[in-house]
């Protein structure tokens, strides 16, 4: 579970590295998309509402079992093409700062992430501090990216919550594969989207909701897929795939191309 503490001069003598690899999203079965994101998300994974508390969040569903990614191969490689914007940042996190107001936002670290050096012992290079107690620019880079990405979460989540307060929700149970099913899943109810009033239609699309149900809805064909990819990686590494099958580095931007 992660631990994130916001970025002061107490921590100047951590020190942490870029992603290699996806082992920070290992136990990760759902991640959080925002809207510009979601149709080259879609093309690759089914999309959901994940249900926290008393509000659904837009996520791309990444395995099918709680607590397991199914789009990691054994080398903490992605297999899924798009990566989400949320997977990209480790150790960085946007958080509403210790004491602070709702609207306000800080730069936070996840100390149990294991592209951080909590106790600057370990080798790790970057800094996260310049001899002025400044952001460096790797971090300032990272900062800004961020600051740009809580924006689309706001308005996303906007939009996700006009569905919900429309009843165009519902539950999607899915069969685990080797373990326990994941809870809190929704999605798009097609008969009641399609009965919407037009008065109502027309005010979820300004509000960029209609977008969003319609890329949730076409994502669901995503879905054979990542059963495909669950399959391969519970299956024992003496078992000939092909009998079972048949024969056949980061940056960070905002044009969300990113694979």
């Amino acid at each position: 579970m992660s631990r994130i503490l916001p970025l002061s001069p107490k921590l100047a003598h951590q020190r942490w590295q870029r992603f290699t690899d996806y082992r920070h999203a290992e136990k990760l079965t759902t991640v959080p998309v925002v809207a510009p994101e979601s149709a080259q998300a879609a093309a690759d994974m089914p999309l959901v509402f994940v249900k926290q508390g008393e509000q659904f969040v837009l996520s791309a569903l990444l395995g099918l079992a709680r607590e397991t990614n199914h789009c990691l191969n054994e080398q903490h490689g992605w297999e899924a093409g798009y990566v989400p914007a949320w997977l990209r940042t480790p150790p960085f996190r946007i958080i509403v700062p210790p004491g602070g107001k709702p609207s306000q936002r800080a730069l936070g670290i996840d100390q149990q992430s294991p592209w951080l050096d909590a106790a600057g012992d370990q080798g790790f290079e970057e800094t996260l501090l310049d001899d002025q107690q400044q952001l460096t620019p790797a971090v300032k880079e990272v900062f800004e990216f961020l600051t740009k990405l809580e924006k689309h979460v706001v308005k996303t989540q906007q939009a996700v919550d006009a569905l919900a307060s429309h009843k165009l929700l519902t539950p999607w149970k899915l069969d685990p594969v080797a373990g326990t099913a994941v809870p809190h899943l929704y999605r798009i109810d097609e008969n009641a989207f399609h009965a919407l009033p037009d008065d109502v239609f027309n005010t979820l699309r300004r509000k960029g909701a209609v977008a969003i149900a319609y890329t949730q809805m076409i994502s669901t064909h995503q879905l054979p897929a990542l059963k495909q990819r669950a399959q391969k990686t519970t299956v024992p590494k003496n078992i000939d795939l092909d009998a079972l099958f048949g024969e056949g580095g980061d940056g960070l931007s905002f044009d969300f191309d990113r694979s």
